[in-house]
Parts: structure tokens; sequence; C-alpha cells
């Protein structure tokens, strides 16, 4: 933890994973006005962006004889479909972090950058058809009912850019920081009222140990 109190630290996966592992622990943020929510670690979205690639059949990401994998991906569909949202937290070549939100009540995919529309959205994109592709493998396999989304042609949804406003970063490195933050306090429509409490006593603390 001690990467959060040095100066033009970034965030990287085992950090940012661990903070999500606390996160997760806590009840009160299982369920929010938005719905019940599922976060996602921070390795996920590599495995579902995998999965995008046509090229790659999917009985070959998937062979038969690989229970364990087809089980893995099934398990994995059926735990997002049992929730109203699904956090991803998108990594861009290590550089920069954002939160994706799939919002099956919406019906849309909630993009929360702190560096606003200015980064490209090809790692996300991919990492929808993925999952798109991981229910249409499992719900070939099984049929899929009895759960909260509305429809399964994810991959249809529009795109939704939320405008940050007051909680945008103002320099090259704080964006894990606003991402655990999103993580911690987006209830699907708005940020909650202690975003910009909590992030800026964290701001400070990391300001006093770099001066001290």
């Amino acid at each position: 933890m001690e990467c959060l109190f040095q100066p033009d630290a970034y965030l990287g996966d085992e950090v940012i994973d661990c903070y999500i592992n606390l996160i997760k622990a806590q009840e009160h943020l299982k369920c929010r006005s938005g719905g019940h929510v599922h976060i996602e670690n921070a390795f996920q979205f590599n495995f579902l962006k995998r999965d995008s690639d046509v090229e790659t059949k999917t009985d070959e990401l998937y062979p038969s004889k690989d229970m364990a994998q087809i089980t893995s991906a099934e398990r994995r569909v059926l735990l997002y479909l049992d929730h109203d949202m699904v956090f991803i937290p998108i990594n861009i070549r290590e550089m920069h972090w954002y939160l994706v939100v799939i919002n099956a009540r919406n019906m849309e995919i909630q993009v929360l950058d702190s560096l606003g529309t200015s980064s490209g959205r090809n790692d996300l994109i991919d990492t929808i058809k993925g999952l798109q592709r991981q229910i249409d493998m499992v719900s070939q396999r099984k049929e899929l009912k009895d759960h909260r989304w509305p429809d399964l042609r994810i991959a249809s949804w529009p795109l939704r850019e939320i405008e940050m406003e007051y909680a945008k970063q103002t320099d090259s490195s704080s964006c894990g920081l606003f991402l655990l933050n999103y993580i911690e306090y987006w209830t699907g429509d708005e940020l909650s009222d202690n975003f910009t409490q909590v992030y800026y006593y964290y701001y400070d603390i990391m300001r006093a140990s770099w001066t001290s």
C-alpha cells in the first residue's frame, strides 16, 4: 500500500486488486440504488478481451475436453447475470485505468474515466465482444433463464460516457485512485455525495506524505 503515498505513483494490477477486495468485503456496497453489484478483479478484462478475436473459434478457446475452462466461463456468465451491474476495471497498456459498468437495468455500458473521453475505447469494445461470445457459448450449452438481465445481446447495448465533472484527475498518475473511488461510490446513476470528501481526504494525506 506504500505506493499510494508516493508522488506520481501509478497503481498496478496487484495494488488495484487488493483494494478491490477490500471494497468487495463491505456488505453495504453489494447492493446500491442501481441494484446488486458484482465488482470484477483487475485482471479479468484481459481474458474477456482475448475472447473477442473472432478469428479464434470458441471451441479452440474452450475445447470440449477442457471442462475446467468451460465451467469457469459458465460460472462467470451466470455470476454476471445474477447482478444488475458488473464493474470491470480497464487498464490501457499499463498506463491508464478507467471503469466500465455493465448496467443491465438501463441496458447500457457506462464508462467512468477520470481523463474524460480523451482515451480510446478499443479495449472496452473488445472486452464487451469477448463477454458476448462467452454468453453465446454458455447459452448454447444451457438455457439461461431466471436472471436479472432483460436482454443478453450486450454487444448491441449503447455506450454511455459519464461526465464526471468535479471527479476528474488533474495530473498524470492518479487514475488508479479515481478508479477505486468510482468503484466504491458509483450507484448506477451518479456518484454518491461522499465521493468528493473521501477523495480529497486521501489526496490530502498523500500530499502531506510527499512534503514531510
